[in-house]
């Protein structure tokens, strides 16, 4: 027998060829092994891949799900109000925001142990974070200079910079896959558009402007990106090329409830957003669910089913 040693916790295929005396080899073999955590105490764990806010137990705090199995877990599990996750590249740490000091802070923790740092510590509010593709950065919302700007935070710990200064506020960053920009929602049009921001110099272009309120985009890949818009009067989830800010974009999403918090998993094509619509068993109409799609419109389904609040999901 032969021992394999698997780091990341997700799907692996393996396959085995056998060759004969002669070196004819057989046809291979293949066969899906599913890696998941172990406790320090033995024995599996839920295979979390999803993160999620839920107000189940009365104020919003992070949850996990295992999609497969549908078990959750109450992860942040504080009195304070806990949102906004994030995963890390190597989906070991979560960050989000939390008032548990007082004011919105950036959080990160550990998946699989009791580690929590608090990453900034200022009398603003600190939102929204979202890890670089490398792992080596976070940008997060913060309101720190008068009104809502990016900042960047180096996960060393060495160097914390402003990333946007405009009269405008720039929220809901998200990386590009190439970790050199970010997509950013602004209301420099007096309503909200979605821009461009280069990592480098912090310079913009538009990405999407249109009469309409365009909010909450992702990067499906380096040319194509997910976000909501309400052009049809409510806010529904949308695909378009990146190609230039009045290219024409597709519906992923189009329903008469709302649909929004798009963000897209690490395959590039699951999408996972915030809906009031009713599920399939007829509850939730009253409530917001964490629902998934994949980006062509097909397999739209909720995850979530308590009667309670739950969004701003995030696949890993």
């Amino acid at each position: 027998p032969h021992q394999f040693t698997y780091n990341d916790v997700r799907d692996y295929t393996v396959s085995l060829v056998v060759t004969n005396a002669d070196g004819v080899a057989s046809a291979p073999a293949s066969q899906v092994i599913s890696v998941t955590q172990q406790n320090p105490g033995g024995g599996n764990q839920a295979n979390y891949d999803v993160a999620y806010v839920s107000e189940q137990d009365g104020n919003p705090e992070i949850y996990l799900l295992d999609t497969r199995s549908g078990s959750t877990t109450n992860f942040s599990n504080n009195g304070a109000e806990d949102v906004d996750p994030a995963w890390s590249p190597d989906g070991r740490q979560i960050a989000f925001a939390s008032n548990r000091n007082g004011n919105f802070e950036i959080v990160i923790a550990n998946v699989n142990g009791n580690a929590v740092d608090v990453i900034t510590s200022d009398g603003a509010d600190d939102v929204q974070p979202v890890w670089s593709p490398n792992g080596q950065q976070i940008a997060f919302v913060s309101n720190r200079s008068g009104n809502n700007d990016i900042w960047i935070y180096q996960t060393n710990g060495q160097n914390l910079t402003q990333l946007t200064n405009t009269p405008a506020n720039e929220t809901n960053p998200s990386w590009s896959p190439d970790g050199t920009r970010l997509l950013v929602e602004s209301d420099v049009n007096g309503h909200l558009d979605i821009v461009v921001v280069n990592i480098s110099d912090g310079s913009q272009s538009p990405a999407v402007a249109t009469p309409a309120s365009d909010t909450h985009p992702v990067w499906v890949d380096d040319t194509t990106i997910v976000f909501s818009s309400d052009v049809n009067g409510t806010f529904d989830i949308l695909v378009r090329p990146l190609a230039s800010a009045q290219s024409e974009a597709q519906f992923v999403v189009n329903t008469d409830s709302i649909d929004l918090n798009a963000t897209v998993a690490s395959d590039g094509r699951t999408v996972i957003y915030t809906s009031n619509r009713p599920r399939p068993d007829g509850q939730g109409a009253n409530t917001f669910n964490v629902w998934t799609i994949n980006v062509d419109g097909t397999g739209d389904r909720p995850l979530t089913g308590s009667n309670a609040n739950e969004y701003a999901g995030v696949m890993k």
